[in-house]
């Protein structure tokens, strides 16, 4: 595994209006898996949110309205093939190898694309707050890294959508506590972000509003 000597920053809760950041006086093994790879010029969007709030299906769409590449959610291949070879659904033991393809994934693909925009159906926070809240805790490897991602703008869906059963969601009645603390993540990561709310024509006009502000800004 390949890994580097590196100073990391943490965030503490401010006054509610954002994060202080303060630098630890230590440094710590950062697992290079899990390092997103700086491309000069490059714009990402992470559309991210609780199961069932149309991630993938806005991701998808904003691909194609702005001819950007996209970044594919790993969790959901990684975790049907799971199923189907041994019969379980994900757990604890599975989330960093999910880390580490997710950002592999985004590493791949951002190379590829260079300057421009690019659409990530799923991060690092997002794998950080499914694991927090299905598990307990998240993999110490995601939490130093996720200091050193940067999107330079979130879309959060809402669950004003109806959820679906598709053999992976198993959590219908725990959508708004499940939103809350994906927005609390965002918050205590100082991330900027917009909350992505209303019926399908709704959600694409606000997410596409939103990305071209974003282009368009200095």
């Amino acid at each position: 595994m390949g890994q580097c000597k590196t100073a990391i920053w943490t965030c503490i809760a401010g006054d509610g209006r954002g994060v202080r950041r303060t630098r630890l006086e230590r440094t710590t093994d950062l697992d290079e898996r899990l390092r997103q790879i700086e491309v000069d010029g490059l714009k990402r969007v992470a559309v991210y949110g609780p199961e069932s709030t149309g991630k993938t299906t806005l991701a998808r769409q904003l691909s194609d309205h702005f001819g950007a590449r996209r970044v594919d959610e790993y969790a959901r291949a990684y975790i049907e093939d799971k199923i189907r070879r041994a019969g379980e659904n994900c757990g604890l033991e599975d989330i960093l190898a999910i880390a580490i393809g997710q950002q592999a994934s985004e590493n791949r693909v951002a190379l590829e694309t260079g300057q421009g925009l690019l659409i990530c159906d799923t991060d690092l926070l997002t794998i950080k707050a499914y694991s927090e809240l299905f598990f307990g805790r998240s993999p110490e490897d995601i939490d130093a890294a996720l200091p050193f991602t940067h999107y330079d703008l979130y879309l959060l869906t809402d669950i004003d959508v109806p959820w679906e059963a598709d053999g992976i969601r198993d959590r219908p009645n725990e959508r708004s506590a499940m939103l809350a603390y994906f927005e609390h993540l965002l918050q205590l990561y100082d991330r900027r972000y917009v909350k992505i709310s209303g019926n399908r024509d709704q959600r694409l006009r606000l997410a596409i509003d939103a990305v071209e502000d974003l282009l368009e800004a200095p």
